[in-house]
């Protein structure tokens, strides 16, 4: 079973691509993310594609920050 299930297979891939960079760089799309750059993988994805994969790595990263990590 998938972490993401119910997702879309195309976002899964690209949350699963961003998320294979590392928490550093997964903390940094967010940030860049949240201030409307969004990496390359997500250019030509709807504002609420983009909105999705924003909060699913959101709530990926709460995992590790709960884990103190």
């Amino acid at each position: 079973m998938s972490a993401h299930d119910g997702l879309d297979q195309h976002l899964q891939q690209i949350i699963d691509t961003l998320c294979n960079d590392g928490c550093k760089a997964v903390s940094a799309y967010i940030s860049e993310m949240e201030a409307g750059n969004y990496p390359a993988q997500m250019q030509s994805l709807s504002n609420s594609q983009k909105e999705i994969i924003l909060n699913e790595l959101k709530s990926i990263m709460a995992v590790y920050d709960r884990c103190g990590n």
